[in-house]
């Protein structure tokens, strides 16, 4: 024991922690005298000077036995050495010249006997038969010699005894009794042994000895039971899929590959493997015709003729699908690990070639772009945190912008390098909006998505915004449906999806539908249209999901768990995004082609569309059932605007009166007015 051994007894610091200081031992050490160290020898020194036996600093151990961190199971060799020095060396040579040798051999045997504790001492078992069965209830199923126990549909609500066999019987007596625990042993079998966490049972005549669970996921696993040199294990799985995910749907792979160990019938959960082959980038040949800036982009221009050359930094805000969660995973062995090197907006591993990614389209153009993320845990400007909801992106906002404003070994100009950022968050609050409509409801979403924005537009000059609108999750039951593997985690990233609710799928596709129509007229209101510097651009291509030829979801895109994005999903994610940046303002395709090719810049159309160049006037833009964002030729806006002006103007006065007892629309009501800061 540490305790005994003395482990930094004199450290006053950690230097010097990681020494015994055996001779300052409570129980055994012996260093000077009791007015210099209280010990036990010292204090027994004082009634008999020729004590034998204690530690000192000497690197004497005596018969001090003590090793550090020794478990309990480490005391059969340390009783044998103790029992060797007992019988041949201590007693033989202390015997002659004791003064009194019956009372010293009284206290040296207590002595001794507590500095090695009489419930470590071995009691000898003469163990010629061990095995270990298992009772199920209700229904009943009894089995006094097997390896396994197979936990079926029926057993969900039931109790396992795990029961061991021992020949012959426990020995009888008093330190038998006391230590049979010790002496018959239940351990769990994990990456070490440990002790079965259960109520032990004996039978009267100590032949058998169980430990007993409520069936759970807990205690799924390996079991051995240890008597004297023999031992026993026995296995308790699960049928399959679907008994686990009653058991208890796992939560992250730890529990996954608990379930892949302890399941008998595997081919329930189609492509597992127990090596993790990461999928590699998808990437293109194609190319377009470059002529790269021969100078930096005048400090005067504008973001309405941004191009792509001119981009030195690249950021991104978001969640899971921005941090790239599983998107190299082949099966369930690597998808919790974030890949945000092959991230669809931000990721940078490779070339163009090898992944296309929004930074590695970008490259071509500027082979000085900073910000992306890779797969040498470096984060860089990628801000996405995994199940990320909306409440938290003000404080990615503030991270990114502390990120650029700090460096980091990025060398960015904040004043005067133009920056593209990508935000797309929100599928973490449609997938929980059934949950908790207040927090997670489109309002709570619109408002922090509009103090996220003005944040940038206040804080970060140079900006190009890409707002691409989270995927409506309720779509993705069709995937879902398709794809066995799916089942093995559930909704559990999108609970309000589970059981084929179709009221909760009702409540997210609603919610979905009105979070768009208010990002809409937040941006279409115009309070980011005021500086030629800063610019948010809705992207509209994600709300739908990857669709191929006749409509429907394209599966080959998700990952194991049929929601996020794989290698294939994410570089078709990055060429519909910048095939979006390219086209104007209320022509931008919101059905993400699946097949589609990278779009090139055009001699008329070289920069990146915003409503300006774009010809789209401010408040214009509807949400049509057939196109996210509609917009019109510049002279019927303009006939449009001077009739809507006229109209205006004669009802102003009314407007004006009423307009404390109408309710306001949702992003108005948030919008401040000229004389007045933002309530929100």
């Amino acid at each position: 024991m540490v305790s005994m051994a003395g482990l930094g007894a004199k450290a006053s610091s950690w230097n010097g922690y990681f020494t015994e200081y055996r001779g300052a031992s409570w129980s055994i050490g012996g260093d000077g005298t009791l007015s210099q160290a209280v010990t036990l020898p010292n204090i027994l020194k004082i009634y008999n000077k020729n004590l034998k036996g204690f530690s000192s600093s000497k690197i004497d151990w005596s018969l001090n036995m003590a090793t550090t961190m020794a478990p309990i199971d480490l005391s059969p060799p340390r009783s044998t050495l103790t029992a060797d020095h007992l019988a041949r060396r201590p007693f033989r040579m202390w015997l002659p010249a004791m003064a009194s040798c019956c009372c010293a051999w009284k206290l040296s045997v207590f002595f001794i006997s507590f500095l090695f504790g009489g419930s470590d001492a071995v009691l000898p078992v003469n163990a010629t038969s061990v095995k270990v069965g298992f009772i199920l209830e209700d229904p009943k199923v009894e089995n006094h010699d097997a390896s396994e126990v197979v936990l079926d549909g029926s057993h969900i609500n039931s109790n396992l005894h795990l029961v061991c066999f021992i020949e012959p019987r426990l020995p009888q007596g008093t330190d038998y009794e006391i230590h049979k625990n010790d002496l018959v042993k239940w351990e769990k079998i994990t990456y070490t042994h440990q002790a079965a966490d259960s109520i032990r049972y004996w039978s009267n005549d100590r032949t058998k000895t169980a430990i007993s669970y409520n069936t759970s996921f807990h205690m799924i696993g390996t079991y051995g039971c240890y008597y004297g040199t023999l031992n026993k294990t026995i296995n308790v799985k699960v049928e399959n899929l679907n008994v686990a995910l009653k058991l208890h749907p796992p939560t992250n792979f730890s529990e996954v590959q608990k379930y892949i160990m302890h399941m008998r019938d595997l081919t329930s959960i189609p492509g597992w493997g127990t090596s993790q082959q990461l999928l590699q980038g998808k990437g293109v040949d194609e190319s377009c015709e470059v002529t790269p800036s021969s100078t930096a982009p005048p400090i005067d221009m504008s973001v309405h003729l941004l191009h792509a050359s001119d981009v030195t930094v690249i950021g991104a805000l978001g969640d899971t699908f921005t941090a790239g969660l599983g998107a190299k995973a082949s099966s369930w062995n690597g998808y919790f690990t974030e890949y945000r090197g092959a991230s669809w907006s931000i990721g940078g591993d490779g070339t163009l070639s090898q992944a296309v990614t929004l930074p590695n389209i970008l490259k071509i153009y500027n082979k000085n772009l900073k910000g992306f993320s890779s797969s040498k845990i470096d984060w860089s400007l990628n801000m996405a945190t995994t199940m990320a909801p909306i409440e938290e992106l003000e404080t990615q906002v503030k991270k990114l912008i502390s990120e650029m404003t700090s460096g980091n070994g990025l060398y960015i100009n904040f004043k005067d390098d133009w920056k593209v950022v990508t935000l797309h968050i929100g599928s973490f609050d449609l997938c929980h909006v059934c949950l908790d409509k207040e927090r997670y409801g489109p309002s709570a979403m619109i408002k922090h998505l509009m103090r996220s924005l003005n944040l940038l537009k206040s804080k970060v000059p140079r900006l190009f915004v890409n707002l691409v609108l989270p995927i409506d999750v309720s779509n993705l039951d069709s995937v879902f449906s398709t794809r066995p593997h799916c089942k093995i985690l559930g909704w559990n990233a999108c609970p309000c999806m589970a059981d084929g609710d179709v009221a909760s799928k009702h409540v997210v596709a609603s919610a979905a539908a009105t979070y768009k129509k208010l990002v809409l007229e937040l941006i279409n209101s115009g309070i980011y249209d005021v500086s030629d510097k800063f610019a948010v651009v809705i992207q509209p291509f994600m709300f739908r999901g990857p669709r191929n030829k006749e409509g429907g979801l394209v599966a080959e895109f998700f990952g194991p768990d049929c929601i996020h994005l794989n290698t294939l999903g994410h570089a078709s994610a990055a060429t519909a995004l910048w095939n979006n940046m390219l086209e104007p303002v209320g022509n931008k395709s919101d059905v993400w082609l699946t097949k589609a090719s990278l779009k090139c810049p055009t001699q008329a159309r070289p920069y990146f569309a915003t409503k300006t160049n774009s010809h789209v006037v401010t408040g214009m833009l509807t949400d049509d059932e057939e196109d996210s964002s509609l917009g019109m030729p510049t002279g019927a806006a303009v006939a449009i605007a001077v009739v809507l002006g006229a109209v205006v103007i004669g009802i102003m006065l009314f407007v004006w009166k009423s307009r404390n007892s109408r309710p306001r629309n949702e992003v108005i009501r948030l919008i401040p007015t000229s004389h007045a800061r933002p309530r929100i």
